[in-house]
């Protein structure tokens, strides 16, 4: 008994902490200066596999990045309850600008909850409430290039907890079937012809230099909320 009082009073006076635990979380996952096709999103945790989605087309911003305003775009959007966070991102797309399919793993923090769960201040909407990074999203770039973030819609700053250069991937299905060009055909032609000269008038950068172009632009995503 004396020592479950001696506890109490040291965490008493030291000011103890209950552990916060995230019950609800969102995942997003955006381009810049491309139209993406999302074929997976897988979720890892301690390699055990939490999470899985495939399937969902976004815009990438296209016209900001004619105006030399990169920001990550998020039009894929997922909610989750009661479900852990991962340590590791895995996600295979298809990029309309480079004609590829890429895939990357992205290593997540051992302490993701409790980056997440840690108190800020809104500064964009809402300001002065408090609010916590509760959203995690994926940015992937032209030439491969990916990061992980986590955000919160009423700040404007995140925090990017990830980054890494994804490769070219061939899966089965185009060795055996039919080739990546052969199955996006209609698609990228579609893209070439609503976006004629695209590449040419503004040239992509190299895929490592997306790191410090992409900067925080939050007031496209109230509809997320």
């Amino acid at each position: 008994m004396k020592k479950v009082f001696l506890v109490f009073l040291i965490c008493l006076l030291a000011g103890c902490k209950k552990e916060k635990k995230l019950d609800e979380w969102i995942y997003v996952i955006g381009s810049v200066g491309d139209f993406i096709f999302n074929e997976e999103i897988l979720m890892y945790k301690n390699e055990d596999n939490i999470h899985a989605f495939s399937g969902g087309a976004e815009s990438g911003s296209i016209l900001a990045y004619k105006l030399g305003d990169y920001y990550w775009s998020r039009g894929i959007y997922r909610r989750l309850y009661n479900h852990g966070l991962p340590n590791k991102a895995v996600i295979q797309w298809v990029s309309f600008a480079d004609k590829e399919r890429y895939r990357v793993s992205l290593n997540l923090p051992d302490n993701l909850e409790e980056l997440m769960t840690k108190e800020y201040v809104c500064d964009y909407r809402k300001k002065g409430e408090k609010t916590y990074l509760y959203g995690l999203g994926i940015g992937v770039a032209p030439g491969g290039y990916a990061e992980a973030y986590i955000f919160s819609l009423c700040r404007v700053e995140y925090l990017v907890v990830s980054r890494a250069l994804g490769k070219p991937y061939a899966t089965k299905y185009d060795v055996e079937v039919a080739p990546l060009a052969k199955q996006y055909e209609n698609s990228w032609r579609q893209f070439d012809k609503s976006h004629p000269n695209l590449y040419k008038d503004h040239p992509l950068p190299d895929p490592k230099d997306w790191q410090k172009l992409v900067k925080p632009r939050y007031d496209l995503y109230d509809r997320y909320e």
